[in-house]
């Protein structure tokens, strides 16, 4: 019998539905706006159009409020968005992104046609 790398799951932690408004920056000094679809404590679910190469590193921060940044891992990347694992994450920032699920207001993010950039200046 043979395992799949596409079957394999690797999340631990209950996922929580956010629609959070966030800013996403990578080491390469690119940043946009983006909208956590879920998390939890060990990754997330990032859409926008803006797609980061597969195990880079991305910064995560709530716009909403002022928060730290969350450091994290690039572990897929679809049409969507892309998935992201936490990098030794401060339990303090974690928490304040997962309570947002009451107050999550934004459940999509708006897409713009592919020649327009997302990339905040």
């Amino acid at each position: 019998m043979s395992a799949s790398a596409d079957l394999m799951e690797h999340r631990w932690g209950i996922r929580v539905d956010l629609g959070a408004l966030v800013e996403i920056r990578t080491a390469e000094t690119w940043s946009a706006t983006a909208v956590v679809r879920d998390a939890s404590l060990s990754g997330a679910f990032v859409e926008t159009d803006s797609k980061p190469v597969l195990l880079s590193r991305v910064s995560v921060r709530l716009i909403a409020r002022t928060g730290e940044w969350l450091e994290a891992c690039v572990v897929r990347v679809e049409d969507s968005g892309f998935a992201v694992e936490w990098l030794d994450p401060g339990v303090q920032a974690v928490a304040a992104l997962l309570s947002l699920r009451r107050d999550a207001t934004v459940t999509r993010i708006n897409r713009e046609p592919a020649n327009q950039s997302r990339f905040l200046q």
